[in-house]
């Protein structure tokens, strides 16, 4: 999980490019809440607000000016709880009601908004339809679970859109999203699997 130390680092060293996080003492206490446990000791969850997070994330050249670009994944305030001992034990919610995650880039690229998400990754994945301007891939991430999808954007017309997505269980960074993209022929396509309990991989091709 995404600590606020490393979220105010990071961000504070992009103040610039409008990736901001609000300090730690800024949180908002909302009041105590105790929770059911052993009948000699109730502990005390305190209900905080979670500053925004602000990922920075090099996506090399993406618009292919000969300049390494940025994209900067910002994460709404998220809500969650701190116990006695200052571990945070997160909610599945954001401040505003809606959690997403909006994608802004250090170069003139319009940028991406994806709902039902905190704390995605995105990656370059490289020029696949040959016009000049590099492919997204995006994983959106959540409170819980592995389960997710992946999702690959390219950009037309001025906006970003869809053209292929799979099942994908996470594994916190140990592949990169660029890693289940495979190309056979002319063509490419996005690997995944399947939730049926085995999970049983599959892929989709990329359409443009």
């Amino acid at each position: 999980m995404k600590k606020t130390l490393i979220t105010l680092l990071v961000c504070g060293l992009f103040t610039l490019t409008n990736c901001t996080a609000k300090p730690t003492d800024n949180r908002l206490h909302a009041g105590n809440k105790a929770i059911a446990g052993d009948s000699t000791k109730v502990p005390e969850l305190t209900e905080i607000v979670e500053p925004e997070y602000c990922d920075t994330v090099l996506v090399q050249d993406l618009n292919n000016d000969g300049k390494y670009d940025t994209a900067f994944v910002i994460t709404p305030p998220t809500l969650a709880y701190m116990d006695e001992k200052g571990t945070i034990h997160y909610e599945f919610g954001c401040a505003a009601g809606d959690c997403y995650n909006k994608i802004t880039f250090s170069c003139e690229v319009p940028e991406l908004v994806f709902e039902n998400s905190v704390w995605g990754t995105v990656e370059n994945a490289g020029d696949l339809n040959g016009d000049g301007m590099n492919e997204l891939i995006f994983c959106p991430g959540w409170f819980t679970s592995s389960m997710a999808h992946l999702y690959v954007y390219t950009l037309r017309n001025g906006k970003w859109e869809q053209v292929a997505s799979v099942n994908h269980r996470r594994d916190y960074g140990e592949t990169t999203l660029q890693s289940h993209l495979v190309k056979s022929g002319n063509r490419y396509y996005l690997k995944g699997i399947r939730f049926d309990g085995e999970d049983t991989p599959y892929r989709e091709e990329v359409r443009f």
